[in-house]
């Protein structure tokens, strides 16, 4: 265990320098086929949540199109003001979440104008 106090710098030892490069050779070595964009890409490094649906994605889906999933998915908690604690907004966003991840049309935030 590293002797850390708020005032020390924090400066890696050689071997946890080349233990954090294996780790990450490691997670970016794990390719998945993409159900969203269709190719062959660097997956998720754990599921996203727990249950069988969580594995699912893990195993099927890419970091990139978890990623921007979840940009979607703010933009749709934000516009349609969702309420997360609500048992139909959850169902409503794990139905698009799914959509969105089979590569069909999701539901768009309206109002949101994209930045140039």
């Amino acid at each position: 265990m590293l002797n850390r106090t708020p005032h020390s710098s924090f400066a890696a030892t050689p071997v946890e320098s080349q233990v954090t490069r294996l780790v990450d050779q490691i997670i970016m070595s794990r390719t998945v086929f993409c159900s969203r964009l269709k190719k062959e890409l660097p997956g998720l490094a754990s599921p996203p949540f727990p249950g069988p649906r969580g594995q699912e994605i893990f195993e099927s889906v890419s970091a990139e199109a978890w990623s921007a999933w979840q940009l979607q998915q703010t933009l749709l908690i934000n516009e349609k003001h969702l309420n997360l604690r609500d048992k139909g907004a959850r169902k409503y966003l794990n139905e698009q979440r799914d959509r969105y991840l089979a590569g069909q049309e999701i539901d768009r935030a309206e109002g949101y104008i994209p930045e140039n």
